[in-house]
């Protein structure tokens, strides 16, 4: 759907209500103007965001949490450590 708008004083514009309800813009967010084959583009925050992790997503070597794995690990260095000193051995 296309909305008109009126560009003001200093270049400012008013972003139709509707518009800003769908995406939920608030008043004091920032938004990205970006040119693109030659049309302009409004980019929210957060569809800035869910860019950035698409672009980054195919890079990620694993969908498993790095700080769980270290947990994990953690967690049988205790137990060998414990079986260690129970059997009277020094590390």
């Amino acid at each position: 759907m296309d909305y008109k708008t009126e560009v003001h004083k200093a270049g400012r514009i008013t972003i139709p209500i509707e518009i800003r309800k769908q995406f939920q813009i608030a008043e004091g967010d920032i938004l990205t103007i970006r040119q693109e084959n030659g049309e302009l583009k409004i980019i929210t925050t957060q569809q800035a965001l869910a860019h950035a992790r698409n672009l980054v997503q195919p890079y990620l070597q694993s969908t498993e949490s790095s700080v769980d794995n270290f947990l994990q690990w953690r967690r049988e260095e205790g137990k060998r450590e414990e079986q260690d000193l129970g059997s009277g051995e020094e590390a």
